[in-house]
């Protein structure tokens, strides 16, 4: 197991981000899988921490560069690899990412330059909407997603007054 600390080059300017994302390229090109493993899991830990912060930092402007770094330079890996696993972790934090002038422009220059990242997002999106239903409150009209097969007596998110039998109330 390879072990490093990839915070360390933060202050001569290369990012965590950076760093993982050549090291994994690096590490699938020689086909060391170990330190495959290990660039993943920090590269993981490093774009978690930076989607979920709500500041503008420099890593979140890299971001589209990065992504097509990662485009460019590793394979697509049928779900376990680092394409898949950046894709993963951006559709999570879209809504926030979205929020940001600068992140909802990054996201439309990555999937400008790559393609591949524009399909993989749009289905990583598809598979997490897939099984919600939307239905529609009686009351004040708010429509929501639910995920659950049955969905319970709840109080709606518009009006917050209790509802019953929710499936009677499905909407396209």
């Amino acid at each position: 197991m390879f072990e490093y600390d990839d915070t360390s080059l933060v202050k001569t300017g290369v990012s965590s981000l950076w760093l993982n994302a050549k090291l994994y390229a690096a590490a699938d090109f020689y086909v060391i899988p170990s330190l495959k493993r290990t660039t993943q899991a920090k590269f993981e830990q490093s774009m978690i921490k930076l989607c979920s912060q709500f500041k503008s930092t420099q890593e979140l402007g890299e971001l589209p560069a990065i992504m097509e770094f990662i485009y460019e330079n590793t394979v697509d890996e049928g779900g376990s690899g680092l394409r898949e696993t950046a894709v993963k972790i951006i559709v999570l934090h879209a809504t926030k990412l979205f929020d940001r002038d600068e992140g909802f422009k990054g996201l439309q220059n990555i999937m400008e330059k790559t393609g591949a990242f524009g399909r993989d997002f749009g289905i990583a999106l598809l598979k997490k909407w897939q099984g919600f239903r939307k239905v529609q409150c009686q009351q004040c009209r708010h429509i929501w997603a639910d995920p659950r097969p049955n969905i319970p007596d709840v109080h709606c998110p518009g009006c917050q007054g209790l509802k019953h039998h929710w499936e009677k109330f499905q909407v396209e």
